[in-house]
């Protein structure tokens, strides 16, 4: 049983408490875990390094080449069940939940090969959103980002929800929103965008 622990290094701080049981004689498995977090710091980026293995592979890379610049400023990790069962799909006494705040962040949302300066200005199949403010929600195998403010160019975006409803391979991103700005910049951002070849371009 941990009644108090905390940990950080470059990338977070965080603070938990929790109980751990060993899985019992021939049963075998990883264990039951009751554990609650707080992380204070979190550099966005360096987020793929701390999020379970078990949201699958594809999801794993997505954070890692997605997340390009940010810092979580809050949140909260919740993990209890049987960790065999992990994430604890249809599991109604267990629970696998992160939450995170996270700020003046920039987004590749189709992220490809990682360039060597994860911030530069490289060839992308979307344009960059930045200046992202957003509340980002994992639970069990689903994640959803609402942002409060976004800019692609030199338009604002508001009231942004992108939602993956299941994590893991063939995952599908659903985003939605409101863009604000000059008509020039919506055109902008069709024509450096896949839209373009949508709309027959």
């Amino acid at each position: 049983r941990i009644d108090s622990a905390s940990a950080s290094n470059a990338d977070i701080e965080l603070e938990a408490t929790g109980s751990y049981r060993a899985a019992s004689g021939d049963k075998g498995g990883p264990g039951w875990l009751d554990l609650n977090s707080r992380i204070t710091r979190l550099n966005a980026p360096a987020a793929h390094r701390y999020v379970p293995l078990a949201v699958g592979t594809t999801t794993l890379q997505w954070l890692q080449h997605a997340l390009v610049t940010g810092r979580v400023t809050d949140g909260a990790l919740r993990i209890k069940g049987d960790l065999a069962r992990f994430p604890f799909e249809g599991e109604n006494d267990s629970q696998f939940r992160i939450a995170l705040h996270v700020t003046d962040a920039s987004l590749d949302v189709h992220p490809g090969r990682v360039q060597g300066d994860r911030s530069a200005e490289g060839p992308r199949v979307w344009p960059l959103l930045r200046d992202i403010d957003a509340d980002v929600l994992i639970e069990r195998r689903s994640m959803t980002v609402t942002a409060q403010r976004a800019a692609a160019y030199d338009a604002k975006l508001s009231n942004v929800v992108a939602r993956i409803p299941e994590l893991g391979h063939d995952a599908t991103l659903d985003v939605r929103g409101v863009a604000d700005g000059p008509l020039a910049e919506m055109v902008r951002y069709v024509n450096t965008s896949p839209v373009l070849h949508w709309i027959g371009g």
